[in-house]
């Protein structure tokens, strides 16, 4: 069966034609791919993804930013 419905914030959103590529073969496959701009940690673009996903359910959320430390020590 698998999930239908997708929808992510990502700080740079759909910034690439990979991006668009990626949003594109999944719609045609029939999944609802949303990538919206924004970042966990703003209430604000929380509640902007929240809006975008009204028509379609949510079965859960994952949640897996993480940051890098490339410093060289």
């Amino acid at each position: 069966m698998g999930a239908k419905n997708i929808a992510t914030l990502s700080r740079s959103g759909v910034d690439s034609e990979s991006k668009s590529t990626l949003v594109r073969e999944m719609r045609e496959s029939g999944v609802n791919l949303i990538i919206q701009q924004g970042s966990v940690t703003e209430i604000e673009d929380i509640k902007k993804l929240k809006d975008q996903v009204k028509e379609h359910p949510v079965g859960g959320i994952i949640q897996a930013a993480m940051a890098l430390n490339v410093s060289q020590t």
